[in-house]
C-alpha cells in the first residue's frame, strides 16, 4: 500500500486534526512512504463529518446531511481506498419541487452534455418562455468564461444582472442552485463559484450532477470503518487529543503540545484545522493574518421526526422555499434478505419518520428558539407537501454551525493559502479553506489533504505528485465550454 522508499528512509509525519483533510493527507502521505501519526482531539475521525445519537430513537443522525457529486472524483477516489465506497448510493434523478409543491424529477437525456440536462430549465418552474430564454443566454455566457482567479473578486448577482437576469428569474432559479451548492446567500457568492457549480457540476459532463449520499451515518462510515482501514495501513491516530500550540526551533516547527502538556515531536508537520484556530496554534512563527479576511457561512441542519411518512422521492429540493433541501431516512441495503425482509417488515410498524431539512447560508434564521424554527420549518413543508400538512411532527432538533463553510464572497480567494505556504517552517497546511480552487465541499476537502501530501513528497522524497482526474468533458462541451 505504501511506496518501497519506506524501507531505506521513512520521515515521520505528524498531522494535527481528524477531519476528511487530515484523512486524505495521510493516506497520500503513507502511500508515499511516511510514517504517519494523526493527533485527533475528538474520540472518532470526521471533524465536521459526523453524528449525535439519538437517544429517542437509538440511532446515529448525521449533524448535517453530506452531499457528494459525481463531479468530485477525489471524494470518489477516497472512498474507494478506505473500501467504503459500496455504502454510498448514487442517484441520478434529481428531484426539484416548486414552491406550489409540483414534482419535477430531473436525469440526464439523450442528448450530449451540456445539453443533457435541458429538461431542468425546459420545466423550471415558475418562470415564463423569456425567462427561460434569459437563463439560457446566461448559462451560455457563463459556459464562455475563461476560468481565471479575478472572477473570484466579481460579485455573482453583480455578474448575472448584467447579463439580462431579472430579479424574478435569480430567486427563482440561480438562487436555488448556488444556495444549496455553495452554502451562502446568492449576494454574497462570486462569478468564480458561480461558474465551478454549474459548469463543472453539471454542464461539462454528463454524470457530473450525479448525487453521491451516504447510506449509513457517517460516524460508522468515516469514525469507525474508515478509521480502521487507515490504521491497517500503518497510520497511527491518537484520540483525545487537544494541541495548543508548537515548539520551534530556528524557525522550524519540531513538535506540538497537547493540552495535557505532552510533547509530539515529528520530522514534518500537518496542520489541518479550521482556519479560524490555525493563528493560535502557529501564528508566532508563521504570517496567517490574511485568513482573518475569511468569512464564515453557517449552515443549519433541522433533524424532524413525524407520525406518518409524506416524501415519496429519496430526497427534495425546493424553489425559492424556507427549505432548500429534505432527505429522509435511507433504506439500508443487505446482503442477507432475511435481514432486509425484517428490515422492511420493521417499516410497518414504525412510529416515527425522520427528515433533515437542510438551509444554507442560514444567517437570518432564528438562532436559540428552536420551537419557533420548527414551526417555520413546519408550516413551509406543508404548503409543499400535502401529506407533510397531514402529519403531526413529533418532535425535532435544531444545529447550525456558525463556523460551517467559508463564505465564497468577492476576495475570499486571496486569503486562501497554498498548501505549502509555510514549507520552510516545516508546516504544511490542508483543510476545505486552503488554495484548491474548490468551495467548501467534502471534495475541496480531500483536495486540500492530497496537495499537502504531493507537496511533502516532492520536497522530501522528490516523488511525483498523485493526481485524481477531473471527469472529461464531452465533445459538444469541450466546444462550447472555454
Amino acid at each position: 500500500m505504501h511506496s518501497d522508499k519506506a524501507t531505506s528512509y521513512s520521515p515521520s509525519v505528524l498531522i494535527v486534526g481528524g477531519g476528511l483533510a487530515a484523512m486524505a493527507a495521510a493516506i497520500s502521505l503513507r502511500h508515499k512512504g511516511f510514517r504517519v501519526r494523526i493527533l485527533e482531539s475528538r474520540r472518532k475521525l470526521g471533524g465536521r463529518v459526523g453524528s449525535f445519537e439519538d437517544n429517542s430513537s437509538e440511532k446515529s443522525i448525521d449533524y448535517c446531511q453530506h452531499v457528494g457529486m459525481a463531479c468530485c472524483t477525489n471524494l470518489l477516489w477516497f472512498l474507494r481506498t478506505l473500501e467504503i465506497e459500496e455504502h454510498w448510493d448514487r442517484e441520478t434523478i434529481l428531484h426539484f419541487f416548486s414552491s406550489t409543491g409540483k414534482h419535477l424529477p430531473l436525469e440526464a437525456s439523450w442528448l450530449p452534455a451540456p445539453l443533457h440536462l435541458s429538461g431542468l430549465l425546459s420545466h423550471w418552474p415558475g418562470i415564463s418562455i423569456k425567462d427561460r430564454v434569459q437563463i439560457a443566454w446566461g448559462l451560455l455566457k457563463l459556459m464562455r468564461l475563461k476560468t481565471s482567479r479575478t472572477l473570484d473578486d466579481i460579485p455573482a448577482l453583480e455578474w448575472l444582472r448584467s447579463v439580462g437576469q431579472t430579479d424574478h428569474v435569480i430567486r427563482r432559479f440561480w438562487s436555488t442552485i448556488l444556495v444549496s451548492a455553495l452554502g451562502d446567500q446568492i449576494d454574497r457568492v462570486t462569478l468564480g463559484a458561480t461558474r465551478k457549480v454549474l459548469i463543472d457540476g453539471f454542464a461539462a459532463n454528463r454524470e457530473a450532477y450525479n448525487l453521491i449520499i451516504p447510506r449509513q451515518p457517517l460516524s460508522e462510515l468515516i469514525g469507525d470503518r474508515a478509521a480502521k482501514a487507515m490504521e491497517s495501513m500503518g497510520i497511527e491516530i491518537v484520540y483525545g487529543t487537544t494541541v495548543e500550540q508548537c515548539q520551534w526551533k530556528e524557525h522550524r516547527c519540531v513538535s506540538v503540545v497537547s493540552r495535557d502538556g505532552r510533547a509530539f515531536k515529528a520530522d514534518h508537520f500537518v496542520f489541518a484545522v479550521p482556519w479560524h484556530r490555525l493563528n493560535r496554534l502557529i501564528g508566532d512563527e508563521c504570517d496567517v493574518q490574511v485568513l482573518t479576511q475569511l468569512q464564515s457561512a453557517p449552515i443549519t441542519g433541522v433533524h424532524t421526526w413525524w407520525d406518518r411518512a409524506w416524501l415519496d422521492a429519496p430526497h427534495a429540493i425546493l424553489v425559492d422555499r424556507l427549505c432548500q433541501w429534505v432527505f429522509k431516512e435511507p433504506l439500508q441495503k443487505f446482503k442477507d434478505n432475511r435481514l432486509a425482509e425484517t428490515s422492511l417488515a420493521s417499516n410497518f410498524v414504525k412510529k416515527e419518520h425522520y427528515y433533515q431539512i437542510v438551509i444554507s447560508g442560514s444567517r437570518d434564521l432564528t438562532r436559540g428558539n428552536a420551537p419557533q424554527v420548527l414551526e417555520m420549518i413546519a408550516s413551509d413543508l406543508a404548503e409543499v407537501f400535502p401529506k407533510a400538512a397531514d402529519a403531526k411532527l413529533l418532535r425535532g432538533r435544531v444545529v447550525t454551525d456558525p463556523n460551517s463553510v467559508f463564505s465564497v464572497s468577492p476576495g475570499h480567494q486571496r486569503s486562501r493559502l497554498p498548501s505549502d505556504q509555510f514549507a520552510q517552517q516545516n508546516v504544511w497546511l490542508a483543510g476545505d479553506w486552503t488554495d484548491t480552487q474548490w468551495p467548501a465541499t467534502m471534495e475541496g476537502a480531500i483536495r486540500s489533504g492530497v496537495n499537502a501530501a504531493n507537496s511533502m513528497g516532492k520536497l522530501i522524497l522528490d516523488q511525483p505528485n498523485h493526481v485524481v482526474d477531473d471527469l472529461p468533458k464531452g465533445r459538444l462541451a469541450r466546444w462550447l465550454i472555454a
